[in-house]
């Protein structure tokens, strides 16, 4: 996958004895009111959903993604657009972005798919965007979504976020490293039921 300036890509997950685990949305927020070495962070989920509308209904690998996920990655589409800040707020109208390879496989590569409404779990959503072939993060997603922080547990020991940070300009790894591993050791304090031995 192509991701513009990917070497200021700074994958943050949680640390424990040697795991290596996602992030808790509360922690995820606290990061992304405290760090100052990351321009931005980025957030998703994966899952499998049932895609109905037109065609017999399938079973789809997806992802539920921040709405700035694209912008960060430096990812366009090839066809629509992809998914924006404004996507994921609450009350915005339902939108979802495809795979190359799904857009061939569903729609026969029909232009005209695009500003279709689908049936996502049932939901309607309107077809955006279509992604470049490249587009593989997470692996094996063949539809985006925006992600509803409002599902998302709020349980500090659920850690299923995987998360991504684009460094500051001039920002090295190794100090936005001691600056994540700053504020754990901080939030240890203020929580140490879940964040106790967390890093």
């Amino acid at each position: 996958m192509f991701v513009a300036d990917g070497d200021q890509l700074y994958v943050a997950m949680e640390l424990c004895d040697g795991c290596a685990v996602g992030m808790s949305l509360p922690m995820l927020e606290d990061v992304e009111a405290r760090a100052t070495t990351l321009q931005a962070l980025i957030a998703y989920t994966e899952s499998a959903v049932n895609v109905g509308g037109g065609d017999a209904p399938e079973r789809v690998s997806s992802a539920s993604v921040t709405g700035n996920f694209f912008g960060v990655l430096g990812l366009n589409a090839t066809l629509g657009r992809t998914l924006d800040p404004t996507d994921d707020r609450p009350g915005a109208p339902r939108v979802a972005v495809i795979s190359e390879r799904f857009f061939q496989h569903r729609f026969g590569g029909d232009p005209g798919a695009i500003g279709r409404t689908i049936r996502i779990n049932g939901a309607p959503a309107v077809l955006v965007g279509v992604l470049p072939p490249t587009a593989v993060l997470p692996d094996f997603a063949q539809i985006w979504l925006p992600l509803d922080r409002r599902a998302i547990s709020a349980d500090r020991s659920t850690r299923d976020l995987g998360v991504i940070g684009r460094l500051k300009d001039g920002v090295t790894r190794a100090e936005a490293e001691a600056e994540l591993r700053k504020i754990a050791a901080d939030l240890e304090q203020a929580y140490p039921a879940t964040q106790r031995n967390w890093t």
